[in-house]
């Protein structure tokens, strides 16, 4: 099983900010920071991830990274990433 941290930002006019959490909620990510989620996941990669947003809810104009994680150390996250 891998950890992934997904960022964006959602520069579009009506960004679709619900449409990528249930997505990412879906996946059972868990949101970390404002606009960065990480979530563990077995069989997927950071490629498909990053498709299936931009292929979603995700506009043209705006962004996306997914990261695959393998260290990391926080300050203050909005939950413990252990929990993840």
């Amino acid at each position: 099983m891998s950890l992934f941290l997904i960022s964006y930002d959602l520069d579009n006019p009506g960004q679709k900010y619900a449409a990528v959490h249930a997505m990412l909620k879906s996946w059972g990510a868990r949101r970390v920071l404002e606009s960065t989620w990480m979530v563990k996941a077995t069989n997927s990669t950071c490629v498909a991830m990053r498709d299936a947003l931009k292929g979603g809810p995700v506009d043209a104009n705006d962004r996306v990274v997914v990261v695959r994680v393998d260290d990391w150390a926080s300050f203050r996250a909005m939950i413990d990433i252990n929990q993840i």
